[in-house]
């Protein structure tokens, strides 16, 4: 059930930063970490990259 993320293309010319934050935000779900920090992180990233 991935999720795709509006701001991010793995096809595009990304900044290293940009790929550092898809990657996190995909691989936190599947830590094992505390539901709401996940969704806390996971909207922070979401909110940045799409200013960004």
């Amino acid at each position: 059930m991935e999720e795709s993320l509006k701001w991010y293309d793995e096809k595009a010319d990304n900044s290293p930063w940009i790929d550092a934050l898809a990657e996190l935000r995909q691989r936190a779900t599947r830590e094992g970490h505390c539901y709401q920090h996940v969704q806390a992180i996971t909207v922070a990233i979401d909110q940045y990259a799409e200013k960004a």
